[in-house]
């Protein structure tokens, strides 16, 4: 009697997801060993990108698996697209790019917005939305908890 177990990925989405994941989430922590880890209480500059990365290599582990479980819904990749894929590149260039000369608030403004570019038809509300809530959001976790001196302000409103 021969018994034969053939791996079915049942979510190709998820499968390549979380490869991804974990491929990232993986480099991140190899990365973040040179660093100075630090203690809870005073974390050194490596805490964050090891906390980080073991979270995404984490969840890619479980999202990788359960693309592989039997009960997972089943999808099928079908086709990439390079303009979407190309605008949201382009939308973290443009983030990392204007961050200092514009200030927090404009770059992500800017990012939300040239982010939702890659939908068409372009979704006024929501990018309004987005941008009303996302950036106080963003403000209170990066400024004031976690304290990373970006600029808030274009150098030019500030001085």
């Amino acid at each position: 009697m021969k018994m034969t177990s053939q791996l079915k990925i049942t979510n190709q989405e998820s499968f390549v997801a979380g490869l991804f994941y974990i491929i990232l989430g993986g480099s991140t922590v190899v990365l973040s060993y040179g660093l100075n880890i630090g203690t809870a209480s005073r974390m050194g500059p490596g805490f964050f990108p090891l906390a980080v990365g073991i979270l995404l290599t984490v969840v890619g582990v479980m999202v990788f698996v359960g693309s592989l479980s039997a009960g997972a819904e089943e999808s099928r990749i079908t086709r990439v697209s390079i303009r979407k894929t190309a605008i949201i590149i382009a939308a973290v260039v443009i983030f990392g790019l204007t961050i200092e000369p514009l200030g927090l608030f404009v770059a992500l403004s800017l990012v939300i917005i040239v982010g939702s570019l890659a939908n068409k038809p372009f979704p006024w509300r929501s990018v309004f939305l987005s941008i009303v809530i996302l950036t106080p959001l963003v403000w209170v976790i990066f400024i004031k908890v976690l304290a990373v001196p970006f600029p808030l302000w274009p150098q030019l409103v500030i001085g």
